[in-house]
Formats: C-alpha cells, structure tokens, sequence
C-alpha cells in the first residue's frame, strides 16, 4: 500500500504543484502519478497498492483523497481499497 500524507496537516490544496509517483525502476515506467494539488482540502492519499500473482506483482490505482497526518490514520481506508 503506498499513501501519501502531510504531516503537518496543511491540505494538499494549499502545496503549488505538488505530485507523487510511483515508478518501476526495471523498467523505468511511470505506474502511477497523482497531482495532490488536486485533491483539494485533504491532507492524505491513498495512492495505490502491490498486489502478488502467480504471474509477478499487479499494480492497483486507488487515488482516493482522505485525511490523515500518518499512514496508520489511513489504514481503514487502505484496507478497504484492497477488498473492492
């Protein structure tokens, strides 16, 4: 599970181009790449989750804007991504 927080609790909204990404470093693909600027007056993200297969390892998108200053004030959140 990959989350993205401010610690301090200023909103992402209030941080000029901000963005995280999350890139295979193999092969140098972008898997992922959210702009936090966007996601308004939050101060935590759900960005994404590594799944094991039989084939290797599936990348999920989540992007889903919540609150929180650590990741463990995100783990319900995070937990319930992984099972829909």
């Amino acid at each position: 599970m990959f989350t993205v927080n401010s610690f301090t609790g200023q909103n992402f909204e209030k941080v000029a181009n901000a963005y995280c990404r999350i890139v295979d470093l193999g092969t140098r693909n972008e898997l992922g790449r959210f702009d936090l600027s966007e996601k308004g007056q939050h101060t935590g993200v759900v960005m994404s989750y590594l799944s094991r297969t039989p084939s290797g390892w599936d990348f999920t998108a989540v992007g889903q804007a919540t609150n929180g200053r650590t990741a463990d004030d995100l783990v319900e959140l995070a937990i319930g991504a992984v099972r829909a």
